[in-house]
């Protein structure tokens, strides 16, 4: 079974910043406040620059781990210079910054826009805040590894591993156990991509009677009142399947290549060719679940990293 992170991991942490500041939020505070008497001579003689934002990157972790959550994860976010693997790697060890960072590769990921504060922080609490709102169930969070905009989930959530067509999902579990995705993408502009409405099983879904007739209008009004100031954007079904589809074909065609196959590769070349006929069979279903988000209505279309999605009507 799937595993993901308990949403109470994530506390009210993160405070907005004023306007000016929304693109370089360390400038909002004086990181100086918070070290002993003498720290800024002594930054400026190492690094030459008592500049915060300058020399952020060459800063060890425990020095922006003494600011405090909340403002290490605006430093993290201020940066104007490549940070070291294995410091950013410590500093991700805290949760909240951790989800700072894939927010932040979200945005990037999809539409190479730059993440500003502000909208960090409304996605962070819209992620935080997600409640299905029916009793018997609860969420978990999860996304993919690394800098990834699509893919299997992080393999150190435990669990199974979950394909995610976005950056996250929302393991939605009853009594404890995984049994719906719900996959989604942070893009700037304060909009949210609805990519994945799936359950975790083909069969013994009586889960479902718990939920309102339509699944898609259910998720969308969630969203809705997690994330009061984002769009919520719904994927087109079939051009996602679309992708899926090349990805199964492609991989095939690596496989397939081999001049010396095992056992491993045989069995993946059998996986992938189930995969390519379930899909081909499941487009039309896909293609309607993703069109019938009810009372909502679908309205303009709008592309994104090439991709058709669909604002919502209503």
């Amino acid at each position: 079974m799937a595993q993901g992170i308990a949403l109470d991991a994530y506390g009210p942490v993160l405070a907005h910043v004023a306007p000016e500041h929304d693109g370089c939020p360390v400038r909002s505070f004086d990181p100086y406040a918070f070290y002993r008497e003498g720290a800024r001579d002594a930054v400026r003689e190492e690094y030459g620059t008592d500049d915060f934002e300058a020399i952020i990157h060459r800063l060890p972790v425990k020095a922006l781990q003494a600011l405090g959550t909340g403002n290490a994860a605006m430093a993290f976010v201020s940066r104007t210079g490549c940070g070291c693997s294995d410091a950013e790697r410590d500093l991700c060890k805290d949760p909240v910054i951790e989800l700072v960072r894939k927010i932040r590769s979200s945005m990037w990921r999809w539409g190479h826009e730059k993440a500003l504060w502000n909208e960090i922080v409304d996605a962070y609490d819209g992620i935080r805040s997600f409640d299905p709102a029916v009793s018997g169930f609860d969420v978990q969070l999860t996304y993919t590894t690394g800098y990834n905009e699509h893919g299997n989930n992080c393999r150190e959530h435990g669990g199974e591993r979950v394909w995610l067509d976005g950056v996250f999902g929302f393991l939605v579990r009853w009594k404890g156990e995984h049994v719906m995705t719900i996959g989604f993408t942070v893009v700037a502009g304060r909009r949210i991509l609805l990519q994945q409405v799936q359950a975790a099983s083909k069969t013994g879904n009586r889960w479902m009677f718990r939920l309102p007739a339509n699944r898609m209008e259910f998720v969308i009004d969630r969203l809705r009142a997690a994330f009061p100031r984002h769009a919520i954007l719904v994927a087109d079904g079939a051009d996602y399947a679309s992708v899926s589809m090349d990805q199964y074909r492609s991989r095939l065609k690596t496989v397939r290549a081999r001049t010396e196959k095992d056992q491993d590769d045989l069995d993946e070349i059998a996986h992938l060719r189930t995969c390519i006929a379930n899909l081909k069979r499941d487009v039309p279903r896909i293609a309607a679940l993703y069109r019938d988000v009810g009372r909502h209505g679908l309205g303009e279309r709008v592309e994104v990293a090439g991709r058709r999605h669909y604002a919502l009507a209503a």
